[in-house]
């Protein structure tokens, strides 16, 4: 009767918060390489890219990364309905540090990608 309220609205809790990262994660990465697009056309005009480079490359290393963290949280969050409740318990915790670390990762990639947007857009505006 409790399981319910124990084990399965955290892990469907946890399962979402997970398509909502994972959603954020691909919203970032396809924005990294559309910007990554831009690049290459700004450097065919001289502009020197490695500062934007450089924030794309961490941007790219942040979302891995927390792609990574997601794929853990989600192996523990699906093994929680056959589990008892103690280590259902256990694994939502471990799930939750991981999604809050993915979390953190992508505020980060957005950070880099924010700065990259606006050295992109200084060149675009002759600066």
């Amino acid at each position: 009767q409790h399981r319910v309220y124990q084990v399965f609205l955290p892990q469907t809790y946890g399962l979402l918060a997970h398509e909502r990262v994972n959603a954020l994660i691909e919203s970032l990465t396809t924005l990294r390489d559309a910007m990554s697009e831009k690049v290459l056309v700004a450097e065919s005009f001289g502009f020197d890219a490695s500062d934007v480079n450089t924030a794309l490359g961490s941007a790219a290393a942040d979302l891995a990364q927390a792609t990574g963290e997601i794929q853990s949280a989600r192996l523990l969050l699906e093994t929680m309905s056959n589990d008892d409740v103690s280590t259902a318990h256990d694994h939502f915790a471990s799930a939750r540090d991981h999604l809050h670390s993915a979390r953190e990762l992508v505020k980060g990639a957005h950070s880099s990608l924010r700065q990259a947007a606006a050295w992109l857009k200084d060149f675009a505006a002759g600066r």
